[in-house]
């Protein structure tokens, strides 16, 4: 009886091991790319509208205090001079500050702290040097104060701006002091540091940082004053505790935080069958630059051993996020992402998310559906026929035996370019419609939910108000998902190949006259144009665009002078299949005809089209996009600092090239 019990638990015990041989493990993560508190401001990508630039920093009122010329902190305290010479000491307590008057002393213009020292100037031009004692400070004169209106001191100096726009440096030798002019600056009202930036706010309500003695053409603004987030009028910075704090003129202390909904991630979902390892990652991000990706996929190769090609990284092109990649022919605080922002939250996040899909793998079965969504429309009109738009909708959904969790991937192909009615949702970090449609999906389901940006670059809502259009698309993925859907099964592969895609660049003469033609107009046209209309939405100028064009014109005459003018377009190509299923990821913004013509290469298969994957460099057009010179077949090129536009052939290059991949 024994042993016949043992035959038939051996016989179950192979059942099963058959079974869970043919199904696949599965792992998924949803980590946060949230800009933390030590960045106090991002640009906020995807338009290069208005002019002056869109920043995430907003101000949370904490305290009134009194009338102060300067401020400043030392040891997690405030140190301010009032109105008539006092020295205050005071202790912020979560909504108020309690003070305490240390002394009297000649009435102040700046203070700052350096190596444990307080350091003032004075309304009789003096530059003093305190130290804090049981009965007070005490004050050694060590120069004079040049005038400075702002005073901050970091890396054992001390660094000012002067009333004539001079930027100084204070080299501190002896108790005495030398400036030494460096540069030249404008409008300074305040100066601060956190260690390792210095911070700057100008007579414009206009706020930047820099590293240490850095002249002012390399300083980054990271705040603009625009009458929605940004609402204050701002007399002195300071920085405590690690927090980015302002002093307004009306003498009321705000902490600056990020204007944001707080839905930013990274999505990854995790696929192993036998030795075979794929990985799928989603990004609320405008886009990225290959080199970046690249440093991402080499470390997970590093760690886990995972090839490049299994590793496909998608970016939903949500347009209000931080900038992650380099927008060289954009506003100069758009040319390069905020390196703590993107090293520091960004990559660690991606790798991070990465790792956990692939330390939660478990059993699981996979189904895919197929279905349609009517969100968006495109954008423009293809020589009077009607407008393209592929509603296409897949689904692929992944449940675990055993432990009810369930996760769902979704694709479709539309910008998520539009805000919410309120004016300063256009200034607020979020991941719009896709977020709304996780979010909603998650809620009614307990799904873990991916989205991956499928072939949308022509492609915009429907509805201006991106919560309906998220709701819309969870509504058609949930109603997909209670229907019939195909068991996938089968092995794993994948690849990665480069499609180059010729190019014929401006001759030099063109492109010297180019920038003749646009400086002499962007002088011109310099007349003040207000960045919004009353409704605060943006009001597109054309010196906007003739500064993008004396931009674009610059990059090219230094790569002709490098040497480097590039004749050709790579399109990177990603496959990753999972039985039947095909998921082709290609570089750049796709416009929406790709995503069919593709789907055909393989009639016999189940296969899903993504743009936005691994490098958003351009678009990718199709013919009659560069034959009308929309924005998607002409103008994007400029903006993307591009070398030139794609032939008209554009479409048979692309598809001829994945046709030889045999993939």
């Amino acid at each position: 009886m024994i042993r016949k019990f043992q035959v038939v638990l051996a016989l179950l015990l192979c059942s099963l091991s058959a079974t869970y041989s043919q199904e696949y493990l599965t792992g998924s993560s949803v980590v946060s790319i949230e800009p933390d508190s030590s960045i106090y401001s991002v640009a906020i990508a995807g338009y290069g509208a208005p002019r002056e630039g869109r920043f995430s920093i907003t101000w949370k009122l904490i305290s009134d205090i009194p009338e102060t010329a300067a401020i400043t902190t030392l040891n997690g305290k405030l140190y301010a001079a009032g109105k008539d010479g006092e020295i205050m000491e005071g202790v912020l307590l979560h909504d108020h500050i309690s003070w305490k008057i240390l002394e009297n002393k000649a009435p102040v213009t700046c203070l700052t702290v350096l190596n444990g020292k307080l350091y003032a100037a004075t309304t009789t031009g003096d530059l003093l040097q305190g130290t804090l004692s049981l009965n007070g400070i005490v004050w050694l004169h060590i120069g004079k104060s040049n005038n400075i209106t702002g005073l901050t001191g970091i890396n054992g100096k001390l660094y000012a701006a002067n009333s004539s726009n001079g930027l100084l440096t204070g080299v501190i030798w002896k108790n005495k002091l030398t400036w030494v002019n460096t540069g030249q600056a404008y409008r300074i009202l305040g100066m601060a540091n956190d260690g390792e930036r210095v911070y700057y706010i100008n007579s414009g309500d206009t706020l930047w940082f820099s590293k240490p003695g850095q002249p002012y053409n390399q300083w980054r603004e990271i705040g603009r004053h625009n009458s929605f987030t940004f609402n204050i009028h701002i007399k002195h910075i300071l920085v405590l505790n690690g927090r980015l704090y302002a002093v307004s003129k009306d003498n009321k202390l705000y902490l600056a935080h990020h204007s944001t909904k707080g839905d930013l991630t990274v999505r990854s979902l995790a696929v192993k069958k036998g030795r075979q390892t794929a990985v799928i990652t989603t990004l609320d991000v405008t886009g990225f630059n290959y080199t970046f990706i690249k440093t991402i996929k080499a470390e997970i190769f590093k760690r886990r051993g995972l090839p490049e090609a299994a590793l496909l990284i998608n970016a939903s092109h949500t347009h209000f996020a931080p900038v992650t990649q380099a927008w060289s022919a954009w506003g100069d605080f758009y040319h390069t992402p905020d390196s703590n922002y993107l090293n520091r939250i960004v990559k660690k996040a991606v790798i991070r998310s990465i790792e956990q899909a692939l330390d939660n793998l478990g059993p699981a079965q996979i189904s895919f559906a197929r279905g349609t969504t009517n969100i968006g429309e495109n954008r423009r009109g293809a020589n009077n026929l009607a407008k393209p738009y592929d509603k296409t909708l897949d689904i692929i959904k992944i449940t675990h035996p055993g432990n009810g969790k369930s996760e769902v991937l979704f694709t479709t192909g539309c910008h998520p370019v539009f805000n919410n009615s309120e004016a300063n949702s256009t200034f607020t970090l979020n991941a719009n419609y896709p977020g709304v449609a996780k979010r909603l999906i998650q809620e009614k389901t307990g799904y873990k939910a991916i989205f991956v940006q499928g072939c949308g670059g022509d492609i915009n809502p429907r509805v201006l108000d991106y919560e309906s259009t998220g709701k819309e698309l969870a509504d058609d993925v949930l109603n997909r998902l209670n229907s019939d859907m195909k068991k996938v099964s089968g092995d794993i592969s994948y690849s990665l190949d480069e499609i180059q895609i010729p190019v014929k660049p401006w001759s030099l003469k063109k492109v010297q006259d180019f920038k003749a033609e646009n400086a002499a107009a962007v002088i011109e046209e310099k007349k003040n144009t207000p960045p919004y209309s009353a409704e605060g939405q943006f009001v597109l100028t054309q010196l906007l665009e003739r500064e993008k064009n004396v931009r674009w014109a610059n990059i090219m005459l230094d790569n002709y002078k490098k040497g480097t003018v590039a004749k050709t377009m790579p399109l990177y190509v990603q496959i990753i299949n999972i039985g039947p299923w095909k998921l082709v990821g290609l570089s750049r913004e796709v416009t929406t005809e790709y995503a069919e013509a593709i789907r055909a290469l393989w009639p016999d298969q189940l296969v899903s089209v993504a743009g936005y994957c691994n490098d958003v460099p351009s678009y990718l057009p199709r013919d009659w996009h560069i034959h009308d010179s929309t924005y998607e077949g002409y103008d994007s090129f400029f903006w993307y600092g591009q070398s030139a536009v794609p032939p008209a052939n554009v479409r048979d290059i692309v598809l001829n090239g994945i046709k030889k991949l045999h993939r």
